[in-house]
């Protein structure tokens, strides 16, 4: 059955959640069903882990403790997908089943031995205690204000360490980046391998990552734990950190395999 929502890029139009994954396969929806989710007065144990991981609560959890779906839709998700309608399209959702699997387990360990009902915020404060933050947390700051949360989506800048970039754009990253084609020559990254990738720039990547909400690094990722190089480039010129010639030739250099004929592409050198 088809599910409808706002099409980003057609304002006053709608379109099915299934073609709007279709558009950037490896890039999660925001979590359409979280604004209700968060209007409830008390989650439970069971849909709190579920809903922090990225489930949806109406998944049923089997007797070993592992989410399984449900009959006929499989497992279903906050952005409103579910497994049957993405394997229909060709498609799978790009935090499941890792690490959004991994996510439940771990949490589900933490609450071991709490059946305790608490309202939503305490819950979201309950996993912040456990240096855990949901995916979908960088997508609500307006749900989550509508809801009076007292949960800090990111560290007190007080008690930041280590380098934070200066000047970097927040909103997006504008006339630096890089068109479509060249993002799709490359595979998405763990923050380590960004790091590697832009290691000269002498900047603390894991300190980055963790405030990827504040500081605009979350327009680079495209699943929960990949960053595009290239987003990556443009976003570091956008800030000052690397001149576009620099950047250009790190990321010719850094190309995966399958994408190193097209250096040229990058930097306008076609090799002798």
């Amino acid at each position: 059955m088809p599910n409808y929502v706002d099409d980003p890029a057609n304002p006053g139009k709608r379109i099915d959640v299934i073609d709007l994954q279709k558009r950037n396969p490896y890039q999660p929806l925001p979590p359409y069903a979280i604004r209700e989710l968060l209007k409830r007065d008390r989650w439970t144990r069971r849909d709190a882990l579920l809903i922090l991981a990225g489930y949806h609560p109406r998944n049923v959890v089997d007797g070993a403790g592992h989410p399984i779906g449900t009959v006929g839709a499989g497992v279903i998700f906050l952005d409103g997908t579910n497994q049957a309608l993405l394997g229909q399209a060709g498609l799978q959702h790009p935090c499941y089943p890792d690490p959004m699997l991994y996510d439940f387990m771990t949490l589900a360990e933490y609450a071991n031995g709490s059946d305790k009902e608490k309202s939503p915020q305490e819950w979201l404060a309950w996993a912040k205690e456990k240096d855990f933050t949901p995916y979908w947390l960088e997508y609500i700051g307006a749900i989550q204000s509508e809801a009076q949360a007292p949960v800090e989506v990111v560290d007190n800048p007080e008690r930041q360490t280590g380098p934070v970039i200066a000047n970097a754009p927040t909103e997006s990253l504008g006339a630096h980046e890089y068109p479509d084609d060249i993002c799709a020559l490359f595979d998405p990254l763990p923050i380590n391998g960004i790091g590697e990738v832009f290691h000269g720039v002498g900047l603390d990547w894991r300190k980055l990552a963790e405030r990827a909400s504040r500081n605009g690094l979350r327009e680079c990722r495209i699943i929960r734990n990949g960053f595009n190089p290239a987003k990556v480039a443009a976003w570091l010129v956008g800030g000052g950190h690397l001149s576009k010639e620099r950047a250009d030739r790190l990321l010719a250099k850094n190309l995966p395999p399958r994408s190193t004929d097209n250096a040229h592409l990058i930097t306008g050198e076609y090799p002798r």
